[in-house]
């Protein structure tokens, strides 16, 4: 019945109209037909459905807001802000360390240089004793024991 010069539109509209007539069977075609038909029909309708939803993304794009998986330049400015706000604020919290850090340093030297002077004011102290004689020595212990006593 169908020579191949009909197209395959051509041959389901055909056929689809015949259905909706009422006949059950195309001539030579069979139930095949209706299959074949409805595989077309619905082959076509996904691939309108990906360019439709193709176009929404695609527009998404170039509205500048954030679509689906779609980044847009406006999302990706947004994001790298908060990225470099986020950045900024680390930084921040660092350099307040790196200071907390640096006065302690200084803390602990000072308390370093007043270990090393006491360090050498004993030394001075134990060449003194050195040359006092053991009696005087003795006696300084006797009078600090008698005040401690009363």
């Amino acid at each position: 019945m169908y020579a191949g010069t009909r197209s395959a539109r051509t041959r389901c509209e055909s056929e689809a109209r015949l259905r909706s007539e009422g006949l059950r069977r195309v001539i030579g075609r069979g139930q095949d037909s209706w299959i074949r038909c409805a595989k077309e029909a619905h082959i076509v309708r996904k691939i309108v459905i990906l360019a439709v939803v193709a176009t929404v993304m695609l527009s998404g794009c170039i509205s500048g807001k954030f679509l689906g998986f779609l980044a847009t330049s406006d999302y990706v400015d947004q994001k790298e802000k908060a990225l470099a706000d986020d950045q900024a604020k680390q930084i921040a919290d660092l350099k307040a360390q790196l200071a907390d850090y640096e006065k302690f340093k200084q803390q602990t030297q000072n308390a370093v240089d007043q270990i090393n002077q006491f360090q050498a004011l004993a030394k001075r102290v134990e060449g003194r004793l050195d040359q006092v004689p053991k009696e005087v020595i003795k006696q300084i212990i006797d009078a600090l024991q008698a005040a401690l006593n009363e």
